[in-house]
C-alpha cells in the first residue's frame, strides 16, 4: 500500500482498527506501517530463523499474545493466531442528577412565608463574628 493511500484511508476513517497480516517475505512494509501507526505483533521467527509472517495493527495493546499452531499441509510457515485481549470492565458512569426549581405560585408563596419567619435580626447582631453569621446563614439556607 502506498503511504499516500494509507493517509487517505486514515483521514476518511480516523478511529478505525487496522489489522494487516500475511507473509511479508518480499515486501518492505515499514514506511506504510509507520504512516498508519501500525505496530508489529510477532517478535519471533515464523519460518526457519526468519520472521517472514507478521501481523501489523494499530491496537496492539488490546491484542493477546500470538498463539502458534502446528504447521498445516505442505506449508513451512507457522500458523499464528491473535485474539482480542481481555478488557477490564468499565465502571458505569454515575448518573447525572439535574434538578429544576418548582416555580408554581403555591411553591413561591411557601418560600416567601419561610423567608418571613427567618430571624434575620440574628445576622445583624454586632457582637457576632463573621464566622458565626455565616454559620447562621448556612443553617437557614440548609
Amino acid at each position: 500500500m502506498h503511504p499516500t493511500a494509507a493517509t487517505a484511508i486514515s483521514s476518511v476513517y480516523p478511529n478505525s482498527v487496522a489489522i494487516l497480516a500475511g507473509d511479508f517475505n518480499k515486501l518492505d512494509f515499514t514506511s506504510t506501517a509507520k504512516s498508519l501507526q501500525l505496530k508489529p505483533i510477532i517478535d519471533f521467527p515464523t519460518r526457519g530463523a526468519n520472521t517472514r509472517d507478521q501481523i501489523f495493527t494499530n491496537i496492539a495493546e488490546y491484542c493477546s499474545s500470538p498463539v502458534i499452531a502446528p504447521l498445516f499441509g505442505l506449508s513451512d510457515h507457522l500458523i499464528l493466531t491473535v485474539s482480542p485481549g481481555i478488557r477490564e470492565k468499565l465502571s458505569k458512569p454515575k448518573p447525572k442528577v439535574s434538578s429544576s426549581r418548582d416555580k408554581r405560585p403555591s411553591k413561591l408563596a411557601s418560600v416567601g412565608l419561610f423567608l418571613l419567619q427567618v430571624p434575620w435580626s440574628d445576622l445583624f447582631l454586632p457582637d457576632q463574628s463573621c464566622e458565626d453569621k455565616l454559620s447562621i446563614l448556612t443553617e437557614i439556607v440548609n
